[in-house]
């Protein structure tokens, strides 16, 4: 049985924002895990209204405290919905996942998108500054959550901003395709409805190619490594041999 300590390290999005804490994803994922016969402790780091620059502050301790193997960092959307300079939250997203990295954990960033009242200017370098983060530290990115700003209105909260209670297990299923193959790598097959495929002639070197599912332009996602410049589409993972600079895609 595999152990360890994963740590969420995120805002109201992973901090069960308007509801219980036994209904917001991350307690999810404690039962997920326990499913699956994973002994993993997950922590939930996560402060509402959280901003980048208080992550920077608070990452050390938290850290040296709960000594993590992975962390899910999902910060950068309450810096965006203040029109914080881009600057200023990549350097501190940087930041944050250097500490990690240094501190001997693995990292799933988590991107956010911004509704398009912001400006196209804005918001467009707000989502690729996700992108340019995960591609300097090879990191693996979620680049958004449902279905980002066309997410309907039956999973949020009347604020408009954070999902349900019932979108909680949605949001579960976005994250845990990236998170189980962190932890399990090329252990890691899948078969049944939800599987999680690699496309023919789309895998790395040594992976196990499988049939896609199907696919609709609503549910177009991509989760990459960025440095492997790969992008195939929603619900899939390459399986296999994870060597450097193989894709990870959901």
């Amino acid at each position: 049985m595999k152990t360890g300590t994963i740590l969420v390290f995120g805002d109201s999005l992973s901090a069960a924002y308007g509801m219980d804490q036994e209904q917001g994803w991350v307690h999810l994922l404690t039962e997920r895990l326990a499913t699956k016969a994973l002994d993993y402790q997950v922590i939930n780091a996560s402060v509402s209204g959280e901003t980048t620059g208080g992550g920077v502050a608070r990452l050390p301790k938290t850290l040296q405290i709960h000594q993590p193997d992975l962390v899910v960092l999902e910060l950068g959307g309450n810096d965006g919905l203040r029109g914080y300079p881009i600057d200023r939250i990549r350097n501190n997203l940087s930041t944050m996942v250097d500490t990690i990295l240094l501190s001997g954990a693995d990292v799933l960033l988590v991107g956010m998108v911004l509704p398009p009242n912001y400006g196209r200017r804005y918001t467009s370098a707000f989502e690729q500054l996700f992108v340019l983060v995960a591609t300097r530290f090879n990191v693996p990115l979620l680049p958004f959550l449902l279905e980002g700003v066309t997410t309907g209105e039956a999973l949020l909260q009347r604020d408009g901003i954070h999902p349900t209670a019932e979108a909680q297990a949605l949001l579960l299923n976005d994250l845990w395709p990236p998170i189980e193959y962190m932890l399990l790598g090329d252990s890691v097959l899948h078969s049944g409805p939800n599987s999680v495929h690699c496309p023919p002639n789309s895998c790395p070197p040594n992976s196990v190619p499988l049939t896609p599912v199907p696919q609709t332009p609503a549910t177009s996602r991509v989760l990459s490594n960025p440095a492997s410049r790969k992008t195939i589409t929603d619900k899939m993972i390459c399986c296999g041999k994870n060597g450097a600079g193989d894709t990870i895609h959901g």
